[in-house]
């Protein structure tokens, strides 16, 4: 009888489904908060950075050349971090990742800034924040298994998948509000203080 009152409201109010983790895990509100303003920075790079790269140049060969600096050592990272993440505390992985991440945005809004950015510099830069993605999404992933535990699993992974989606409409409009109206090293250092 109890376990049919239960099931009778939550089909009444499914909402309350989505509470679950924040309620029951006092870690979840921390990795979902985190997670969902650090996907909000990046999301407004990845459309500031081709736009700056093509302002720069003039070419959509470099614009692609940038993109894939960025890609390569993230892809070359992710079996060796995975080592790492296995053999060390994660959450501190993740914290020296972010930091690491900050430092490098907060630089190339500098040289953004000031007008001293130029594609050898972006392409380091790029290359280094790609090489910290690498390692801080395995510790990440690993961090939210042990978080996400069975029985809010469901609906943890629900609120995570509603609100990243939210914010990969959301980060690019931003992105090009920014580069339209203030300038790329704006948008750049919007990611470093949201990293």
């Amino acid at each position: 009888m109890i376990s049919a009152n239960t099931t009778e409201s939550k089909s009444r109010n499914p909402f309350r489904g989505f509470a679950a983790p924040f309620a029951e895990s006092s870690a979840f509100p921390f990795l979902w908060l985190g997670h969902l303003i650090s996907f909000l920075g990046s999301s407004v790079t990845m459309v500031i950075l081709p736009v700056l790269v093509y302002s720069l140049t003039g070419s959509t060969t470099i614009m692609g050349i940038v993109m894939a600096v960025y890609m390569l050592p993230n892809i070359i990272m992710l079996p060796i971090s995975g080592h790492i993440v296995d053999r060390y505390d994660r959450v501190k992985i993740m914290m020296l990742a972010d930091i690491a991440r900050f430092l490098i945005m907060l630089a190339t809004a500098a040289l953004s800034l000031i007008g001293v950015l130029t594609i050898p510099l972006l392409l380091i830069l790029v290359g280094l924040y790609g090489l910290l993605d690498g390692l801080f999404q395995p510790a990440y992933a690993a961090v939210r298994a042990t978080i996400f535990t069975p029985n809010i699993r469901v609906a943890a992974n629900a609120l995570t998948q509603m609100t990243t989606q939210t914010v990969r409409l959301i980060g690019p409009a931003l992105g090009g509000i920014l580069i339209t109206h203030l300038s790329a090293g704006v948008g750049f250092g919007m990611d470093a203080l949201l990293t």
